[in-house]
């Protein structure tokens, strides 16, 4: 089946299936320390990733990710920008940008899923966990939790929007830079 898949064919008769709107992914995950899992390939329908994966050292990465601290707490993200800005339920990052998401929580396990991206990680107390994304296009794309938090769970929601680098740049130069009080 994969290997049909691969090379374009369905397996009802051997066509290309242009229309299942291929995406190509490349997603990297796993603990600081503990080495990097990594995927690349093509997305099928249904999420089923065909591509090479392999573990790596921890020092792999995106070339240039931008890396933004993820604090998950009952019940909300804070996202940390590297100059400081800080944003809470809410992440700005620019289109065609790898993004590495540097997360801990200080209370409970918590879990970061962008469904968009069909990425997850847990966030545990106590250690820190990373991912990497690298958006292709612009849009808001949410954010759930996915671990039971305590009772305000349901309500852990935040959005990541992703913006055209012209947009992001206003974005970022109109936002109030820490030690202001604009």
């Amino acid at each position: 089946f994969l290997a049909d898949a691969a090379a374009g064919r369905d397996l009802a008769g051997g066509q290309a299936f242009e229309e299942a709107q291929q995406e190509r992914v490349a997603v990297r995950f796993g603990n600081l320390g503990e080495g990097v899992v990594e995927m690349r390939g093509d997305a099928l329908p249904g999420g089923v990733v065909v591509g090479r994966r392999g573990l790596h050292g921890g020092g792999l990465e995106f070339a240039g990710a931008a890396e933004i601290n993820v604090t998950a707490k009952q019940w909300l993200y804070l996202f940390k920008h590297p100059d400081g800005r800080s944003e809470i339920n809410e992440l700005h990052v620019p289109v065609g940008k790898a993004v590495k998401f540097i997360m801990t929580s200080p209370d409970v396990i918590h879990g970061f899923y962008l469904p968009e991206f069909r990425v997850k990680q847990d966030i545990v107390p106590g250690s820190y966990n990373y991912l990497w994304v690298e958006p292709d296009r612009a849009g808001r794309f949410d954010i759930y939790c996915t671990q039971y938090c305590g009772t305000g769970h349901s309500t852990m929601r935040a959005v990541m929007v992703v913006m055209s680098p012209e947009d992001y740049e206003h974005w970022s130069s109109a936002e109030e830079k820490p030690g202001t009080l604009s």
